[in-house]
């Protein structure tokens, strides 16, 4: 776990205060498939996203994915990350896995270090090995591969039926385990208050102490009429609440453009000039970033500078807005040929655009994830090329 907390700590270090684009191999497209083939080496680590991507081959280094379908099958001799949605690992990795997906399937996987997982759905097979320990945040989670340490799962469903040498704590809404079920150590566990208890299947062992964790006494209210008080009070704040928003955006915006300088249009022209790769790059920084953090905390020694890490990102995150504001503002300056509008003005509407976009029932949701995305993503690859 030593070895994961530093790589992720220099991975975030890297991305927030720049580095060589030659740090690393660096495979990313639009569209269709990316593929490591078969019987292909990279000796170096890999940062690879597109819409798909089969990773056959071999990786002598630590290898990040983001995609919306990612299918691991070859060898990963350091630490594999994977921002995705529906997930497939077949293969091998040598240090620890983290993963955050839709739907996340771990089949015939041989990993050496621990499984970090969030997900809807994580399904782990029998065939499956993992050295290190199981934490895990899931819907539903169904695990009966052998776990070298611990696991510390919380799920609406949990089914474990299998081999875990250390202990285990859970909660879930629904939690049984199957007859092959063998824990090294003390069980602690929680599950909602309306199902019956825990009974352990014939042939399951736990070899420690099982412990019941009680659930909070629950309050009983009105949903509905809390409901429609919230609503209410929602609708009416609303309003107020986007108007300060921009304001403060516009404010904070326009300081940054007048003491930032040309770095402020760079960063924006990296949106227009390469959307894809910043929407990619800032993906992985979206997805991966607090719960990498939340990692370095459970450490202890790790949390000063998780803190540190967490408040670069939510500045950073804070002026996504700004940045995509600024490159539609001289998207738009360009196309209609605006000559006499100076880039105040140009990132004045930009930003109106943003907010208004953003006010369209569902679609709006959808706007807020590419901007958050294209904008970190753009100034992760502006801060890389200066150096």
């Amino acid at each position: 776990m030593r070895k994961i907390l530093l790589a992720v700590s220099a991975f975030l270090l890297l991305l927030f205060i720049s580095a060589s684009p030659a740090a690393a191999k660096v495979l990313m497209q639009q569209k269709g498939n990316l593929t490591v083939t078969k019987g292909e080496v990279i000796n170096d680590d890999l940062f690879i996203g597109s819409e798909s991507v089969d990773m056959d081959g071999v990786v002598n280094g630590d290898v990040f994915v983001g995609a919306g379908t990612v299918n691991i099958n070859g060898t990963v001799n350091g630490n594999l990350i994977i921002g995705g949605g529906a997930v497939t690992l077949n293969g091998t990795v040598k240090n620890d896995v983290i993963v955050g997906g839709g739907n996340v399937s771990v089949q015939g996987a041989k990993i050496g270090g621990s499984l970090i997982a969030g997900s809807g759905t994580l399904q782990i097979d029998g065939s499956s090995t993992v050295g290190g320990s199981l934490i895990a945040g899931a819907g539903t989670l169904n695990s009966k591969a052998a776990i070298g340490r611990n696991a510390m799962i919380g799920a609406g469903s949990v089914n474990l039926d299998s081999k875990i040498l250390g202990e285990v704590r859970v909660g879930a809404g629904e939690l049984t385990f199957g007859p092959d079920t063998r824990i090294g150590k003390d069980l602690w566990y929680m599950i909602d208050n309306g199902k019956k208890d825990l009974v352990l299947p014939a042939g399951a062992i736990v070899t420690g102490q099982i412990n019941k964790v009680q659930n909070p006494p629950t309050v009983n209210m009105n949903l509905n009429t809390a409901k429609n008080d919230f609503n209410k009070f929602a609708k009416t704040a609303g309003a107020g609440l986007k108007v300060i928003s921009f304001l403060g955006a516009l404010v904070v915006g326009m300081l940054w453009i007048k003491f930032s300088g040309k770095k402020a249009m760079a960063i924006a022209s990296q949106v227009l000039s390469s959307l894809s790769s910043s929407f990619v790059a800032g993906l992985l920084v979206l997805f991966l970033t607090i719960p990498l953090s939340l990692i370095l905390m459970i450490t202890i020694i790790g949390f000063p500078l998780a803190l540190i890490i967490l408040a670069i990102y939510a500045v950073a995150f804070y002026f996504t807005k700004i940045v995509v504001g600024l490159a539609i503002g001289n998207w738009l300056s360009g196309k209609f040929g605006w000559k006499n509008t100076g880039v105040y003005l140009n990132f004045s509407i930009g930003l109106v655009v943003f907010y208004l976009l953003r006010m369209i029932p569902v679609l709006g949701v959808l706007i807020g994830f590419v901007v958050a995305s294209a904008g970190l993503g753009a100034m992760v690859l502006h801060f890389k090329s200066e150096k």
